[in-house]
């Protein structure tokens, strides 16, 4: 058990030893540098930000230069959607009217038809009825 603590202790020693380290390569990196390499360096992320810069404004130019012919797109899709609306509401009311208009022919001719019968059944040629014909003298 003792043992298994020593082990312990010493990896968490070396563990410590390892973060000292690296802690003081990281924070005496800046002052050993030679002066033209972090001049180099700073040069090299200075042309990453401008890149990044540029294509950030080139970006937004596109967008701003895109934007009045995608409005113009979209006020066409509105438009036409709503041409489409007027068509299917004139079509609609203009089928109502038609359903009407073939109902009420449709009557016309069935009451037609029924008129053509009762007068087809008239016998012109039979003599009349002694009831209608009235009294002879």
């Amino acid at each position: 058990m003792v043992s298994l603590a020593r082990n312990h202790v010493e990896s968490y020693a070396d563990l410590f030893t390892v973060a000292i380290g690296v802690s003081y390569i990281l924070s005496s990196v800046p002052k050993s540098l030679p002066h033209r390499l972090s001049a180099k360096l700073s040069q090299q992320l200075a042309a990453i930000d401008y890149t990044h810069q540029n294509a950030l404004r080139i970006s937004s130019e596109i967008r701003r230069a895109l934007k009045g012919p995608a409005n113009d797109v979209r006020i066409g899709l509105q438009r036409n959607v709503e041409k489409l609306q007027t068509k299917k509401e004139q079509t609609s009311k203009f089928r109502a009217e038609a359903e009407v208009a073939r109902k009420y022919f449709g009557n016309l001719v069935r009451s037609s038809n029924d008129l053509r019968q009762t007068v087809q059944r008239v016998d012109l040629e039979a003599a009349p009825p002694a009831a209608i014909a009235g009294p002879t003298h």
